[in-house]
Parts: structure tokens; C-alpha cells; sequence
């Protein structure tokens, strides 16, 4: 029964094949290769100048894109949410030209990870029981401290979401690569936020309630197909799919519909030009809005190398998709 935005359900560009075309061809499809550190190529190559480069073609070729997407790589680090000094030196000022624009800005966010190289960073006082390190050797933040709310939370998110001078304006998050780092031997301080199922629940009330002070129609766009989750999840996207068979994904929204009921559904990244049409026409059918991760670079399968995307490309996605 929540509220959904109209721009919720329109098309959407994420940087993120993009920037894995430009960087090493695809992403991996492996979850352990996609670390922190094996994912620094895709990362390091995303400049300001590539998303601007992709509005221009959607402004060019007339496409009906209402939001810009800015994935992992915007930021310093995992952990580390402060624009790469280098890649991104003004976001406020390139936020502003997108609203101009008629854009949404959302940014890739992951409360989980905290990567090795910005730990230092980090406030002692802030960390999941005393610093210890996860299976995967992260380190984490408990959000279920007050300090750790007051003190870096909340000013987190009002430097991403308010419209104040010396803050970035934001429409909202895109949250990722949580799964598989909550563990019982590195419990919450406070015992009404201990399991793995319930610290979810209870970060995502935190962060979308934060977000929502700043912006009553911020985004949160999840991957999640859990019912108590779905009250903190605005757009429900199928994850990522590396083969070109688009079934995956129509398999995947029929799932997030029946387990996520009345949370829209978005197809994720189609990572190939084969089958392009099919996955567009299904999630027409289907009622699904649809996520485009690559307008500057496309591959005609799995097999293929990168090419520079055509006038057919764009065609395709001119006869299928609706602002």
C-alpha cells in the first residue's frame, strides 16, 4: 500500500556493464571473483566523463531513460562513501547538470563491506563486535549502535540525500553484495537486531527511514525476495544474469512478485545483444520495468568482443521501452 513514483518504474541506465566492457569485457559470474580488489578494473575505469558520455546518447537517440544509475566506483572504497577524488571530483556539480536535465541520480551502496584499503578510516568505536572480521576477513559497522547511527549514518545519508550546500542532492541507493556476510559469531550490540534475517530487517528500516527524511521519494532499489524486506524496497530487481536466456529473468520477477507482493519488479542488466528483443517484449508483458547497464558499449553474446554500440542497438531499445 506505500507510495510508488511514477520514475520508479521508468527505464533505467546503470553504469555497470559499461564500465565492465570498458574495464576487462564482462564481469565475472563467479560472487568470490567479484571482491572488492577483482573488481578494482571495472571500477577504476568509471569517470565522470563516461556518465556524461551516456547521457548524451540518450539525450541523441532520443531514449526514455528517467534515471541515472552511478555504480560501484563512484566511491573512494567499499566502506568509504565520499566521491573518488580523481573520477568524480565535483558529484554535486554533475548531479545538478542530471537534474537539469530531467535525470534521477541514484548511487551504488553496500552498508555491509568495508574493504581493506579504507579501513583505516574507520572509527574503532563504530565496528561490528570490536573489529572482528567476517568469514571473508571484512570488517563491519554496527549499525545497531546509537553511536554508530548518530555518529555515521545520519550524517551519511544527509550529505548523499539533502539539498543543503556541501551535500550531493541524491534520489537514492542501490543496495548490493550483502549476501553471505552476517554471520551469529559477530552479533549486533543490541540483542533485537541479532540473526541474520532481523539485522536486515532492522538496517534497512534505519537507512530507508534516513534517506526518506531527506528526500520523501528517494529510491531504494534492492535484491531481495523476502516479504519483511519488501516494505523498505522500492524497485525489486532480478540480479544479475550472465547468459543471454532472458526466461532467467522473467523466472526470477515472477518469484520477486509472488514473494515481495506489491514491490515493483525490474528487470535487470540483458548483458548481450542476442535475445535483446525477447527480454524487452517479456518484461513488457510481465508489468516489469527494465534496468539497461550499457549504452556506450555492446557484446552480441557471450562469445563476442565489445564493440561500440550501433544505431540498431538503439533502435531496439527506442521500440521497446516506454518513458
Amino acid at each position: 500500500m506505500k507510495p510508488c513514483e511514477a520514475w520508479w518504474q521508468a527505464p533505467l541506465y546503470c553504469t555497470w556493464i559499461d564500465q565492465s566492457f570498458a574495464a576487462q569485457g564482462m564481469p565475472s559470474a563467479d560472487l568470490a571473483e567479484q571482491t572488492a580488489e577483482s573488481a578494482l578494473p571495472t571500477r577504476t575505469v568509471f569517470t565522470e566523463k563516461m556518465v556524461r558520455d551516456a547521457v548524451e546518447v540518450i539525450k541523441r537517440e532520443k531514449l526514455p531513460f528517467k534515471t541515472i544509475l552511478l555504480d560501484e566506483g563512484w566511491h573512494v572504497g567499499r566502506g568509504h562513501w565520499e566521491p573518488h577524488p580523481d573520477r568524480f571530483p565535483d558529484l554535486r556539480k554533475l548531479v545538478d547538470d542530471l537534474h537539469a536535465d530531467g535525470f534521477k541520480v541514484v548511487v551504488w551502496w553496500n552498508w555491509v563491506e568495508i574493504e581493506k584499503a579504507v579501513e583505516h578510516r574507520m572509527d574503532p568505536a563504530h565496528l561490528l563486535a570490536s573489529g572482528k572480521r567476517n568469514k571473508h576477513g571484512c570488517i563491519m559497522r554496527d549499525y545497531s549502535s546509537s553511536k554508530t547511527q548518530e555518529e555515521y549514518l545520519k550524517p551519511l545519508f544527509h550529505k548523499l540525500f539533502s539539498s543543503d550546500e556541501g551535500c550531493y542532492d541524491l534520489d537514492g541507493v542501490k543496495t548490493d553484495f550483502q549476501a553471505d556476510k552476517v554471520h551469529a559469531d559477530m552479533p549486533p550490540s543490541d540483542p533485537a537486531w541479532r540473526g541474520e534475517e532481523m539485522t536486515f530487517y532492522q538496517v534497512y528500516k534505519l537507512f530507508y527511514a534516513e534517506m526518506k527524511k531527506h528526500k520523501s521519494d528517494a529510491v531504494h532499489i534492492g535484491g531481495a525476495g523476502n516479504y519483511w524486506l519488501a516494505e523498505f524496497i522500492d524497485i525489486n530487481r532480478t540480479y544479475d544474469i550472465f547468459s543471454s536466456n532472458y526466461l532467467e529473468h522473467e523466472n526470477r520477477a515472477r518469484m520477486l512478485m509472488a514473494t515481495t507482493p506489491g514491490c515493483p519488479v525490474a528487470y535487470d542488466f540483458h548483458n548481450h545483444v542476442e535475445n535483446l528483443d525477447a527480454y524487452l517484449e517479456s518484461a513488457k508483458a510481465l508489468g516489469a520495468s527494465v534496468e539497461i547497464g550499457n549504452l556506450l558499449t555492446t557484446k552480441q553474446d557471450i562469445f563476442s568482443d565489445p564493440e561500440p554500440a550501433t544505431p540498431d542497438y538503439y533502435a531496439v531499445l527506442r521500440k521497446h521501452l516506454v518513458a
